[in-house]
């Protein structure tokens, strides 16, 4: 199964892109994409990254 096959789909509500999850958390486009680096539930979709806000926001906590 490919990775764009497991992203959220346009329409989700769920669904996020890098700058609303920089919005959501304070944090810079840099950090956002350490973070992917580091174990951040992120997907490609059409050549453009995105997430689930779910996902995001329990990976955050779990960080905390």
């Amino acid at each position: 199964m490919s990775e764009e096959s497991m992203a959220p789909e346009p329409g989700d509500p769920d669904r996020m892109t890098v700058a609303e999850v920089c919005g959501l958390l304070d944090r810079s486009h840099a950090t956002i994409y350490r973070w992917i680096g580091e174990g951040m539930p992120s997907y490609k979709w059409g050549g453009e990254r995105v997430f689930r806000r779910s996902e995001v926001l329990a990976w955050v906590n779990n960080r905390a």
